[in-house]
């Protein structure tokens, strides 16, 4: 952005280059999506998407946020699936990334099941649960 200060009208010194970077994360405004959390097919892998937004809905892309993705399975056992990975060139240069693609401020796990059946799927960060987590 450029910004320009005046007083009583008059432009005082030169333009003034400014970067406004995202606010801190909220729970609230994050977006959970992808296969794992809605429906799926017995054996083939399941994605599960977050997107780490701000108060005002930027996207957060730093990365260094903590998405605990958890399952409830249909005799009511508590299983974690494991943290989502920030996709981000170094997910990419670790391997095993489960990002299609490197995407700043997206985050991205994927797993499987073998057995039919209705489970829960819950995102989680710092100890709050993302909209349309399970409560």
């Amino acid at each position: 952005y450029k910004m320009r200060v005046s007083l009583r009208s008059q432009q005082i010194g030169p333009l003034i280059d400014i970067s406004v970077a995202p606010g801190a994360t909220m729970n609230d405004n994050c977006v959970v999506s992808g296969s794992g959390v809605s429906a799926m097919l017995a054996g083939q892998e399941a994605e599960v998407f977050v997107l780490a937004r701000d108060l005002y809905g930027n996207l957060v892309q730093h990365g260094r946020e903590v998405f605990n993705v958890t399952m409830l399975n249909p005799t009511g056992g508590l299983v974690s699936l494991g943290n989502a990975r920030h996709c981000d060139s170094m997910c990419f240069t670790a391997g095993n990334c489960p990002c299609p693609e490197i995407s700043l401020g997206r985050y991205a796990l994927t797993y499987s099941v073998e057995t039919v059946g209705n489970y829960l799927v819950s995102v989680r960060r710092e100890n709050g649960l993302l909209p349309g987590s399970p409560s």
